[in-house]
C-alpha cells in the first residue's frame, strides 16, 4: 500500500512564525507537563483574540475556511440514495454536544494544545481528505481534555484512518486503543500517562491485520481490577478500509455499551459498564512494532461526545421543540451524512405517531464564510432533512415546511471549534 502523503502547508517562514506564537500555549513537553492547564487556557484566549481580529475581514478570506465544510455552499442533491448502504445503522447521535475537536485550530506540524500525550504526536493535513488530523505515532498514548459533568446516557464518536507501508516486511501491525477512563479530574491526567492509572477504563482495541486477519476485543477496568472482558473476535473487513476514514460510533447508557464501526455494530453488551464508574477523558494508545514510524500512520479527527437524546417524545409534546446537532452533512453541502440516519429516524418516529403535529425544520449554521452563502446553505439543508422524512418515512409533505437562520442565531461562541460546532444544528419546531 502506497504510504499516505502528508501535506504541511505552509512555508517554513511561516512554521517558525506560528511555532513562535505558540510557544507558551504549547509547552507540553509531549503533553504531560505542569503547565498544561495554563497553556490551554492562553491558547483558547489567543484564538479568541484572533477570531475577533479577523471579524471584519471574513469576506476577504472566504476561499481559506473550505476545509472547514460550513463557509460554502452548493446546489442540495437528493439524499435518499445516501442511505443505502447504512440503512439498518441504528446508533442516535448524542443532541447536545460536549466535546468536540477536529484539530481545526492547531498548528500544523505541532501537538494540539488540548490535549496530553506521553511520546509524540502532531496535527497534519492528510491529502485528498478534508480536515485537519491528529497523526498519532507508535508507543504513544493520547489523552483528551476532561470532559465535566458527563450523564451516563452518552455518544462518543470519531473518524479513524489506518495506513500501512510494509516496505516488503511482514512484521504485526501496531494494536490501537480506545479507552474510556475515569480519571476523576483533569489533574490525575500525568499519572494516567505514566502510571497507567484510573477509577475505571473501558478499552476498545483494534488489531489491524491483512487479508481478513484483523481482530477487536473489548475489556474493562475498575481501579486496576478487570471487571469484564470478552474474547478477541475476528474483523475481516477492515483491512478494506485501509487508506480512507472509518467512522466509529459508542453509545454508553448506564452499564450497557454499543459500538460502531461504520454501519456495522460490533458489540451491544448489556452489562459491561461497573455501577459508579463516570468517564471523564478519551484515550488513546498506539503500540509499538517492528515498523519504522514512516511506514505507520494512525489518524483520528472530527472527535465529538454528546449528551445521548432523551425522551425525545416527551420533550416535543411538552415544549414543542426539539434542538439537535447530530444531524450532520458532508463538506460544502446539504447531503445528510450516513451516520446522522438514526438521530433522523428517532425524531421521525414521533411525528409518525402523531400524525395531528405538523413540524418547521429550521437550519443553522457557524459564521464561517459568507453570510449570505450561509443563509442558503442552512435552507437548502433544512429542505434535505424534509425530503428524507418525506422519501423514507412517508411523512405528507403538507406536514413540513422548512426555514434556515444561517449563522443568524448562534448558541455559543464562533470563536472556537467547539462553538462553531454547537452551532451547525437543526431545530423541529410545532407549529
Amino acid at each position: 500500500m502506497a504510504t499516505m502523503t502528508i501535506s504541511n502547508g505552509q512555508s517554513i517562514l511561516n512554521r517558525i512564525k506560528d511555532k513562535v506564537k505558540n510557544k507558551v500555549e504549547q509547552k507540553i513537553e509531549e503533553g504531560i507537563d505542569k503547565g498544561i492547564d495554563k497553556a490551554e487556557q492562553k491558547g483558547t484566549e489567543a484564538v479568541k483574540n484572533e477570531a475577533v481580529k479577523n471579524k471584519g475581514a471574513k469576506s476577504e478570506n472566504k476561499a481559506s475556511n473550505k476545509e472547514k465544510g460550513i463557509g460554502e455552499t452548493e446546489q442540495a442533491a437528493k439524499t435518499h440514495s445516501s442511505f443505502q448502504s447504512y440503512s439498518k445503522y441504528d446508533f442516535e447521535r448524542g443532541s447536545q454536544i460536549r466535546f468536540s475537536d477536529d484539530f481545526s485550530e492547531d498548528v500544523i506540524g505541532e501537538f494540539p494544545l488540548k490535549w496530553s500525550t506521553n511520546n509524540r504526536g502532531e496535527a497534519v493535513n492528510v491529502k485528498n481528505i478534508t480536515n485537519k488530523w491528529l497523526r498519532m505515532y507508535q508507543s504513544s498514548k493520547f489523552v483528551s481534555p476532561m470532559i465535566s459533568s458527563l450523564p451516563v446516557n452518552h455518544t462518543i464518536e470519531f473518524d479513524l484512518i489506518l495506513n500501512f507501508d510494509k516496505g516488503g516486511n511482514s512484521y504485526r501491525f501496531p494494536g490501537l486503543q480506545l479507552n474510556l477512563l475515569a480519571l476523576n479530574g483533569k489533574n490525575n491526567v500525568k499519572d494516567y500517562l505514566v502510571n497507567n492509572n484510573s477509577k475505571g477504563e473501558l478499552i476498545i482495541e483494534i488489531l489491524p491485520g491483512e487479508e481478513g486477519s484483523s481482530n477487536i476485543s473489548l475489556k474493562v477496568n475498575k481501579e486496576g481490577s478487570l471487571f469484564f472482558q470478552n474474547e478477541e473476535k475476528g474483523y475481516r473487513k477492515l483491512d478494506s478500509f485501509y487508506g480512507k476514514p472509518i467512522h466509529i460510533a459508542i453509545w454508553n447508557q448506564g452499564q450497557r455499551i454499543r459500538v460502531w464501526l461504520n454501519e456495522e455494530k460490533i458489540y451491544d453488551i448489556p452489562v459491561a459498564i461497573p455501577q459508579g464508574v463516570v468517564f471523564d477523558h478519551l484515550g488513546f494508545n498506539v503500540e509499538g512494532s517492528a515498523y519504522q514510524d514512516e511506514q505507520v500512520g494512525y489518524y483520528i479527527s472530527n472527535v465529538m461526545v454528546a449528551d445521548a437524546m432523551a425522551d425525545l417524545r416527551s420533550k416535543f409534546l411538552t415544549e414543542g421543540k426539539i434542538v439537535t446537532q447530530g444531524i450532520l452533512f458532508d463538506s460544502n453541502s446539504s447531503n445528510i451524512k450516513p451516520e446522522s440516519v438514526g438521530t433522523i429516524d428517532a425524531i421521525a418516529k414521533i411525528f409518525i405517531d402523531n400524525p395531528s403535529l405538523n413540524i418547521e425544520i429550521k437550519g443553522h449554521t457557524d459564521s464561517e464564510g459568507d453570510e449570505q452563502k450561509n443563509l442558503t446553505l442552512s435552507n437548502q439543508r433544512a429542505e434535505s432533512v424534509k425530503n428524507y422524512l418525506e422519501e423514507k418515512h412517508k411523512i405528507a409533505g403538507s406536514r413540513l415546511r422548512t426555514s434556515g437562520a444561517g449563522e443568524g442565531s448562534p448558541i455559543e461562541d464562533n470563536a472556537t471549534s467547539a462553538g462553531r460546532a454547537k452551532n451547525r444544528r437543526v431545530e423541529f419546531i410545532k407549529f
